[in-house]
């Protein structure tokens, strides 16, 4: 059975993902870690994060899927760690933060309020909103100390170590995250191919589109 890692965006957790895991779990054994629990002290890298994540898998290689901050951590640890990893599929990732943290907060804050008017999206946000206070209540220094890495850690230098095939998937009306973003990456990665229509949501699409995002994670990596 094919082993999957998948690592979550900022401010949530893996059970607010619960429709994309089970659904992999079908088919796959799915291995879905707290982000804040990789970062264990208030000052760490995406070295030591992707050191943190490997403390917990086996030998055996492995494929990745990662939302957002989650995406990052994947295409890290893809670079830190070339040999272990089959391929990747990162959704919309952050890559060097050209905003402050204040920035990203205001932003993020307008997608979320666009995203409660989509099909779907008032009923999905409601359902996650009491963990996702819970988490910037009692992971904050977390939080806010990812956010401040993204800043000033750029990872992407070592983005042309990444030997194994990367698939990035945005969407055309993010919101959050330029479309040219997802192609200074694409450029970045050696083996790489960018889907930037993948979806007409904004950038929660990842979690707005579970069961979509679901179905072409197994049609990639069922190739």
């Amino acid at each position: 059975m094919k082993t999957i890692v998948y690592l979550h965006g900022g401010g949530v957790t893996p059970k607010d993902y619960q429709d994309l895991i089970e659904s992999l779990k079908k088919k796959y054994l799915v291995i879905a870690p707290n982000l804040y629990d990789l970062a264990e002290t208030q000052k760490f890298t995406w070295k030591e994060m992707a050191g943190n994540l490997d403390n917990l898998l086996s030998e055996k290689k492995i494929s990745l899927v990662g939302t957002s901050l989650g995406a990052d951590l994947a295409l890290a640890y893809a670079a830190f760690y070339p040999q272990k990893v089959k391929a990747v599929i990162a959704c919309e990732p952050v890559g060097k933060m050209e905003r402050s943290v204040i920035g990203w907060a205001y932003a993020l804050q307008k997608t979320t309020t666009r995203a409660l008017f989509y099909p779907g999206g008032f009923r999905a946000i409601m359902k996650t909103r009491s963990n996702f206070l819970k988490e910037c209540v009692f992971n904050f220094r977390k939080i806010y100390s990812l956010a401040k890495m993204v800043q000033k850690e750029d990872y992407e230098k070592f983005l042309v170590k990444i030997k194994a095939p990367v698939y990035l998937l945005w969407s055309k009306n993010s919101g959050l995250l330029p479309l040219w973003v997802g192609k200074r990456l694409y450029q970045r990665i050696p083996d790489s191919t960018f889907n930037p229509n993948f979806s007409n949501k904004n950038h929660l699409w990842c979690f707005l589109e579970q069961k979509k995002l679901a179905r072409e994670v197994k049609k990639i990596f069922d190739r």
